[in-house]
């Protein structure tokens, strides 16, 4: 046998099976290059999906983090504004308070005042110069001379009363 021979004894054997394991190959490595062509693109489709929603969630983190800014300034502000009317109405009632005390003080001192100018006069009227004392003793030692002391005495008790009124 010679090599031909054997070249035909080998096709005959074996060429079908290495056709049609070339032919499945082929078709196989067809079918692997669709699917990685496949698999490219859904990674493609899948990494814009991810990258969109990424982008779509900073956008919505960023315009939570502007509400919520906005948020806590007018609540600083109405904050603020609080203290400012909590200031202001105890500024009023200190004022008010002030008010109430100045007035009390100068009605209080019109009260002394008064008292205190009727006090003044009461004991300038009940109050005796020494001259008029003087006389007034000399005036009840002559009455004494020749009586009973102690009716005199009572008389001019009675009599400084009077004249003090």
């Amino acid at each position: 046998m010679t090599s031909k021979d054997m070249d035909q004894i080998r096709e005959l054997l074996i060429g079908e099976f290495v056709r049609n394991t070339k032919s499945k190959f082929e078709l196989i490595e067809s079918r692997l290059d669709e699917l990685q062509e496949d698999n490219l693109r859904n990674v493609n489709a899948l990494s814009k999906n991810i990258s969109a929603k990424i982008e779509q969630l900073q956008q919505n983190s960023k315009s939570n983090y502007e509400y919520l800014e906005n948020l806590l300034e007018a609540k600083l502000k109405e904050s603020k504004s609080l203290n400012q009317n909590e200031f202001n109405n105890i500024k009023s009632d200190i004022e008010a308070q002030k008010e109430f005390t100045s007035k009390s003080l100068a009605t209080l001192k019109k009260i002394f005042d008064a008292k205190l100018k009727t006090m003044i006069d009461e004991m300038d009227a009940k109050s005796v110069s020494r001259a008029s004392l003087s006389s007034m003793f000399l005036e009840h030692s002559l009455k004494l001379k020749g009586s009973d002391i102690e009716d005199e005495m009572q008389n001019m008790f009675q009599n400084s009363k009077t004249d003090s009124k």
